[in-house]
């Protein structure tokens, strides 16, 4: 039955543990790319059928435990925390319709379909930024570090008189001209001394905010990405 449904068909997608599909007699090897030259096989599984983990089911909580996401996640509190969504189970899934949609592309040119080995576990791996590269960098295990961006300040969350706001700054043009702000960005990303300039944005970005409102605080900050922490969309 399964031959015959996809004798019309593109792309195959399955996520049963490696080696079930050879088992059935419908390995892409063997029969799916000789019988279906043109057709694009997608295997998603845990670990892939080979190394020291091939054939083992993998779960999104446990790949998050092993890759070290569950390791950057909270804060130095509370230890290492499972983020709240499906991250490698969405994650696999999105990168394994990048992989089928650079396949279906490269067919146009060699008529010719393709085998994808997704795996929960590298897919994981990839999503492990910045902290991965950073690593590669300095040489220094990631640390949780709870809402603070491991690179870039001020990324945080901050009180207000009506509530929390999240203060995003990617680039030094999103700043208002402010002498605080630039001075606090000269210190902590480029190491430039400028006499308490921390101390200084700590006073300008914690007490002061908590006397302000949420639309106060964003007129005063002039940033370019504010969002309100306790709410799904900005402000």
């Amino acid at each position: 039955m399964l031959l015959r449904l996809l004798e019309g068909a593109d792309v195959v997608i399955e996520n049963f543990k490696p080696g079930s599909m050879e088992k059935w007699g419908l390995g892409y090897e063997e029969v799916l790319s000789k019988c279906f030259p043109g057709i694009i096989h997608c295997r998603i599984s845990g670990f892939g059928a080979d190394g020291p983990l091939g054939g083992l089911p993998g779960y999104d909580a446990i790949l998050q435990a092993m890759v070290g996401l569950m390791s950057v996640n909270g804060d130095p509190t509370t230890g290492p925390m499972r983020l709240g969504t499906a991250m490698v189970d969405m994650g696999t899934g999105l990168y394994s319709a990048v992989g089928i949609l650079m396949a279906l592309h490269e067919r146009k040119s060699s008529g010719l379909g393709q085998y994808l080995d997704m795996t929960l576990h590298d897919c994981g791996m990839a999503l492990l930024h910045p902290q991965a590269a950073n690593y590669f960098l300095n040489g220094k295990r990631p640390m949780p570090l709870g809402n603070p961006h491991p690179n870039i300040a001020p990324y945080e969350k901050y009180a207000t008189a009506t509530g929390e706001i999240f203060i995003a700054i990617g680039a030094t043009q999103h700043l208002k001209k402010d002498g605080i702000l630039e001075m606090y960005l000269n210190e902590v990303c480029y190491g430039v001394n400028t006499f308490g300039a921390k101390a200084a944005a700590k006073v300008y970005f914690g007490r002061d905010l908590k006397n302000l409102s949420l639309s106060q605080a964003a007129l005063i900050a002039g940033l370019g990405a504010i969002g309100h922490a306790t709410t799904p969309g900005g402000i």
